[in-house]
């Protein structure tokens, strides 16, 4: 059995972004969300603050700030312009921007650990922002058997109008030669600081995997299964210092975003 202290670092970290860091700049959107397409707001804010247009894919925008490659999703303020008649020329200056071919696509985000931020998750969906900034290759946390374990990319859900975010730690199983799956644990910060585990199964095809590779006898596989999430649990809090790195490269563009919010202010 999984001890209780086998993830306290990362829910110490959990806590102190969810509670304490990240709250800041989600009251900041709170208003504009309400008056502007904040999906645009965001991408004009991080312009105005220097970060520079790569291209797109489809509906998506991708900007480089410093050294971070952003991806913004923009799909219902570019599927609909008409709904923003008043913001005609952004949206038609990024219609212009040009497609990402799948050699520039791969470099930019394959195999790379990613952050995704996912802010109200609420209609109309012209108030929602949903970003990723991405980091260096995925980052290997252990190996059960012959199957190499990474952390593939997080997902932080939240509603701006509530302080309720969750935390989905996507996982990527490997086996050579092939034998591919993705997996995912969730937790959730409560208002009140609570960090609470809610989700810790692994998907089908990554349970085939590990029951495959992993001796055990006929009925033990439920056992093995467990046992195999907790050692990621495990794994993933006794380097929950890249949890912490990747909150920080949020931060960093949420930063950016909101000087430039103040320089659009002014000028």
């Amino acid at each position: 059995m999984m001890s209780q202290h086998a993830d306290s670092k990362l829910i110490e970290t959990l806590k102190e972004w969810g509670i304490k860091k990240l709250p800041q700049y989600v009251e900041l959107l709170k208003q504009p969300a309400r008056l502007l397409p904040v999906q645009l707001l965001f991408y004009l804010s991080l312009l105005a603050n220097g970060c520079s247009p790569i291209g797109r894919i489809d509906e998506e925008v991708v900007l480089k700030c410093n050294n971070k490659v952003v991806r913004i999703l923009m799909y219902e303020t570019l599927w609909h312009p008409e709904k923003f008649k008043e913001f005609k020329g952004v949206i038609e200056e990024i219609l212009r921007l040009r497609i990402l071919t799948e050699k520039e696509r791969e470099e930019l985000f394959g195999e790379r650990t990613h952050i995704e931020v996912i802010l109200n998750e609420i209609p109309p969906e012209d108030e929602s922002l949903d970003f990723l900034v991405y980091e260096d290759k995925y980052t290997h946390l252990l190996n059960l058997g012959n199957i190499s374990l990474y952390l593939s990319g997080v997902q932080i859900h939240w509603n701006i109008f509530s302080t309720n975010p969750s935390f989905d730690f996507w996982f990527l199983l490997s086996r050579p030669p092939k034998g591919i799956s993705l997996s995912s644990i969730k937790y959730v910060v409560e208002p009140s600081g609570e960090v609470r585990l809610v989700k810790k199964a692994l998907s089908t095809s990554s349970e085939w995997l590990l029951l495959e590779e992993i001796p055990h006898k006929k009925g033990e596989e439920e056992k093995v299964i467990e046992e195999s999430v907790n050692m990621i649990i495990k794994a993933l809090n006794e380097k929950y210092y890249i949890v912490d790195d990747l909150l920080r490269d949020v931060e960093e563009v949420l930063k950016i975003s909101t000087r430039g919010l103040v320089v659009m202010l002014l000028y």
